[in-house]
């Protein structure tokens, strides 16, 4: 079987086998015949770190956004999505519209601010410096670095963060001071999206729905064939595309 596997030598740190072993399922699991997937920027986080000869892959049928729960009912509510025309981003942006809030999007260049209007938000911004945004009620953070304590001094007391993403692995430094601007006792969730796994199909079977309905567009901002993954890692770390990026397999 053919696949790609780490090497530190290769582009992006993969190597194309061609001799991988079948896949042999269990008893209790299934054997997915893969059509397409997308990367994203933890899979390269993964692939810099595991040994030599590990297999990536983990988002064939796509795992998003289930932070929108962390702030409750947010209908009437204002709700600030960071790194908002991203592959996550852009779905935490609809969905949130979806669900009655009132969306700022942060995006990190006046390029990107009619692609957030166009999926809805009510507000683009390129920075929160101005002390007039918000206050939130939920903030969903995807970036990390400065921009998790510059969001802190936007939220309403008891309000939330559920912070899923530092794509590079930016440093974070946050400290109590900011949240005296005016989220007292807000509350920061580092969001894993794979827990609870209890709701985990009932979760993608909603975002299935709604894509099907219409009323969820997911941007595609790259079709590639599968064996060029290196090049989709390489144009990613150098922010080429906007969106998610798809690898089509041949039949």
């Amino acid at each position: 079987m053919r696949g790609f596997i780490t090497d530190p030598a290769g582009p992006a740190g993969l190597r194309l086998s061609d001799d991988l072993p079948e896949p042999a399922p269990k008893p209790n699991e299934a054997l997915v015949e893969v059509r397409a997937y997308a990367v994203n920027n933890d899979e390269a986080t993964l692939i810099a770190r595991r040994p030599d000869g590990w297999r990536p892959g983990q988002d064939a049928a796509g795992v998003v956004l289930r932070a929108l729960r962390v702030g409750g009912a947010v209908l009437g509510r204002q709700v600030l999505v960071t790194g908002a025309t991203g592959g996550v981003g852009q779905f935490a942006v609809q969905l949130a519209l979806a669900a009655g809030a009132t969306v700022t999007a942060l995006v990190s260049d006046p390029e990107r601010v009619e692609d957030a209007r166009a999926l809805g938000a009510h507000r683009v911004v390129t920075s929160l410096d101005e002390a007039s945004l918000g206050p939130f009620h939920l903030v969903l953070e995807g970036v990390g670095g400065d921009v998790l304590a510059a969001a802190v001094r936007h939220v309403v007391p008891g309000g939330h963060v559920a912070w899923y993403g530092n794509p590079g692995r930016r440093t974070t430094e946050i400290s109590l001071a900011d949240f005296y601007t005016q989220g007292w006792n807000a509350h920061i969730v580092g969001f894993i999206s794979p827990h609870p796994e209890e709701t985990k199909g009932e979760d993608l079977a909603i975002l299935a729905r709604l894509v099907a309905d219409g009323r969820l567009t997911p941007h595609i901002g790259l079709v590639l064939d599968w064996e060029r993954t290196p090049e989709v890692f390489e144009r990613m770390a150098a922010r080429g595309f906007r969106g998610k990026a798809v690898l089509k397999v041949r039949d």
